[in-house]
């Protein structure tokens, strides 16, 4: 008797919770019926499809009125208090308002108006680089030297929405579309790829293609461009500081073609494509001026690195097929060229662009033909440690001081920081000998192939942490 007593004053109580909880919620966001009722446009993604069921947000299209917004106080300090209206779901007929704009009317109206341009749109991109690398080797850091370039247009990852987790052999069409249309700067519709995957793994892949639909441009905050006032309107009352993940809302496709193709070259990082031979019609077909940049990483390293995201070791799975493709493409590209990729390959490793960032990245601009500009060296400068070498001549305009680095970024798996004597060989100091002897027993081949070099003996690995395991240079 007394067990029951308890449990209906405790549902009680959590009712009342709830009920208080709705109340206060309820002067939060628009419902679904007041988007309906403001604006009547029905874009091709209003149709009803389970995806993004945890997710939340404000419904939204470029015609919103904002006389919906009602101003309750009088405006005091520049800061505008909004009526607040109720809660929804997202869904994927609209987008998303960041809440910065909430508490500002003057920005909401520029985010409205970025929405709503139109420009003519400009010849295709003829130029392109595809950064071809695999799953935790250093890509995000080593894509920068193209993201911080003003003559670069960078997209990362747009294959995320074809695959479940990893996996690079699916849907190869479709990745190739993806990539041939960004290669001229043409955006993909997110929602028309994802009605073209295969209807039995649709629901596999909700979670990524929600990555690339929520502003409709596949992690929009690792490109640059896509962070500026001009894609991005900034809030005049915000208390923190900018955020590209949090503040910018959706983005106007139209305008980002057109920004995309006034660039020198449009650049691609995949790492969900198995064979480095589905790139060949951008040559064959498309007659565009492709560059090939093959990122690859110590095995070993990745292997590490994997195992702080997961904590798990798939050595006989995921890590051997990843040597398998490091291998096979690296191969085709130094030893069997086929005619089509002659001159338009050169591989890199992520441990040369970790202690030597300005040596590679010169390297990198001599390949794909840009000069090195100021605001590469002044990201370098700011998130390496390192200073810039006598023999790359320092503008005035390049800050010597390193004010971006921090504990903070150092730890951030995610992030593009790196102290280059710390992170290259991390591995040498957390993976137990055993293991490691057995990465270089399943990746031999795409270890001997890019100069990494085995362990001697277990009292080395064990004492001398000094000892580097990788050459000089690439082996010819």
């Amino acid at each position: 008797m007394i067990r029951r007593t308890l449990f209906y004053i405790s549902l009680i109580g959590i009712s009342t919770c709830v009920s208080i909880y709705s109340i206060v919620q309820s002067n939060a966001w628009i419902t679904v019926d007041q988007y309906a009722k403001t604006d009547r446009t029905v874009n091709h993604m209003s149709i009803s499809i389970p995806l993004l069921r945890s997710e939340s947000s404000i419904l939204f299209s470029s015609k919103s009125l904002i006389s919906n917004y009602v101003t309750l106080k009088p405006k005091t300090d520049r800061k505008i208090i909004l009526q607040k209206v109720q809660f929804t779901k997202r869904s994927l007929n609209g987008s998303i308002i960041p809440q910065v704009y909430l508490s500002d009317l003057d920005a909401y109206k520029r985010y409205v108006a970025y929405l709503a341009r139109r420009e003519e749109q400009l010849p295709l991109q003829k130029k392109v680089v595809v950064i071809l690398t695999n799953y935790r080797s250093g890509s995000s850091f080593f894509s920068e030297f193209l993201n911080q370039h003003p003559d670069v247009f960078y997209s990362c990852e747009p294959l995320i929405p074809t695959s479940k987790d990893l996996g690079c052999e699916e849907n190869v069409e479709v990745k190739k579309r993806i990539i041939t249309n960004l290669a001229q700067c043409i955006i993909p519709q997110w929602f028309t790829i994802y009605r073209q995957l295969p209807p039995p793994f649709r629901h596999q892949y909700n979670h990524n293609i929600a990555t690339c639909n929520r502003q409709r441009f596949c992690f929009g905050a690792f490109t640059k461009e896509l962070c500026t006032e001009e894609h991005c309107p900034r809030s005049n009352v915000q208390t923190k500081a900018f955020d590209c993940w949090t503040d910018c809302g959706v983005y106007n496709l139209n305008l980002v073609a057109n920004t995309c193709r006034r660039k020198t070259l449009s650049a691609i990082k995949v790492i969900r494509l198995c064979d480095i031979n589905t790139l060949k019609e951008i040559v064959t077909d498309l007659k565009l001026d492709l560059k090939v940049i093959h990122l690859i990483r110590d095995p070993r390293g990745i292997a590490n690195s994997r195992h702080l995201i997961t904590r798990r070791l798939d050595i006989n799975g995921l890590l051997r097929n990843t040597c398998t493709r490091q291998f096979n493409n690296a191969n085709v590209g130094l030893f069997e060229q086929p005619d089509w990729l002659k001159g338009r390959y050169k591989l890199f490793r992520y441990e040369d662009a970790a202690t030597n960032p300005f040596e590679t990245a010169q390297a990198v601009y001599d390949f794909v033909g840009l000069s090195f500009s100021d605001s590469v060296k002044q990201w370098i400068v700011e998130n390496t440690q390192q200073m810039v070498p006598q023999w790359l001549n320092q503008s005035e305009s390049v800050n010597s001081v390193q004010t971006n680095y921090s504990k903070h970024a150092k730890n951030n798996p995610w992030g593009h920081t790196r102290n280059s004597k710390e992170v290259v060989q991390k591995w040498a100091k957390r993976l137990p000998y055993l293991i490691v002897r057995k990465i270089e027993a399943v990746c031999k081949e795409a270890m001997d192939l890019a100069g990494y070099l085995p362990l001697s003996n277990p009292d080395d690995y064990r004492y001398n942490k000094t000892i580097r395991y990788f050459t000089n240079t690439i082996p010819n």
